[in-house]
């Protein structure tokens, strides 16, 4: 048998320490993607919806935007593939305003999409979004989301 001295016993503890030190990197590096992307990821439809409306609110427009004078309301109809792109957009229901509705078209189409939520993946999916512009938008936007909150609290009973 051999005898161990000081020397032996260092390069032993610096060995397994830079060992353990390695295979802890390795699993983070492993499970911080995952993390990421669980992170990133909207978990519900209400998340998602949340975050596709912010982007349309602070989408760019460019200078030149058309306001019509009244309230004029287009549904847009996105599609995604099976792994959540973007895969075009089409327009579901007219304002009756061209304008509107190519401002409208131009919107869905100039969003960056956030991931789909989990029960969505690996199905082709079709959202239909209301887009609402004029003076009146933004109450009509309000009074929409207290009807929606309404029927959900319905459906919750």
């Amino acid at each position: 048998m051999g005898k161990l001295d000081k020397s032996d016993m260092q390069r032993f503890l610096v060995s397994a320490i830079g060992a353990v030190a390695v295979s802890a990197t390795c699993v983070g590096a492993a499970i911080a993607p995952a993390k990421a992307a669980d992170r990133n990821a909207p978990l519900t439809v209400a998340q998602w919806q949340a975050r596709v409306e912010s982007r349309i609110d602070n989408a760019p427009e460019g200078d030149l935007v058309y306001q019509p004078q009244a309230l004029a309301i287009s549904t847009v109809a996105v599609n995604f593939t099976a792994d959540g792109d973007y895969a075009g957009t089409q327009l579901a229901k007219s304002s009756g305003d061209q304008l509107v509705d190519n401002r409208a078209l131009h919107i869905a189409r100039t969003v960056r999409y956030p991931a789909m939520p989990e029960g969505f993946r690996g199905v082709r999916t079709q959202v239909r979004m209301t887009i609402y512009f004029g003076p009146d938008a933004e109450a009509a936007v309000a009074h929409e989301r207290k009807k929606v909150s309404q029927n959900i609290q319905l459906a919750a009973l």
